[in-house]
């Protein structure tokens, strides 16, 4: 079969030339799938966790369930950013994805102090 001769070619040639090994390690240096980290992360999860939080409290206060998402989706992003390929530009040491998230957490909590304000208030019905 040729495509195996290709194969044992290329083992032939890692090991008799250090310059083709390098080469081949810069190629076929191991990845996190850092995509699959975020589907599961960012999609999978927080869905479940709302969902959770929807079927257990049912009268939530408006904007407690927006905030919760914003935080958790905001410590999610900074989690899973450290699996992926970093940015070329660094805002303050960390990813551009991290230092937005930090202004996501900021959202999230106001989100929640407005409902929490408002129920107080009566302003808004649950």
């Amino acid at each position: 079969d040729p495509h195996f001769a290709v194969v044992d070619l290329v083992q032939e040639a890692s090991r008799q030339s250090p310059a083709f090994r390098a080469l081949l390690g810069e190629i076929l240096t191991p990845r996190h799938p850092s995509q699959l980290y975020e589907a599961v992360v960012e999609g999978i999860l927080p869905f479940l966790v709302l969902l959770t939080i929807r079927l257990k409290w049912k009268n939530a206060w408006h904007g407690i369930i927006t905030g919760i998402f914003f935080i958790y989706y905001a410590f999610a992003r900074i989690a899973v950013e450290n699996f992926r390929e970093p940015d070329a530009t660094l805002i303050a040491g960390m990813t551009r994805g991290q230092f937005y998230s930090l202004f996501m957490i900021l959202v999230g909590i106001a989100f929640i102090a407005y409902g929490v304000v408002a129920k107080r208030t009566n302003r808004i019905a649950a």
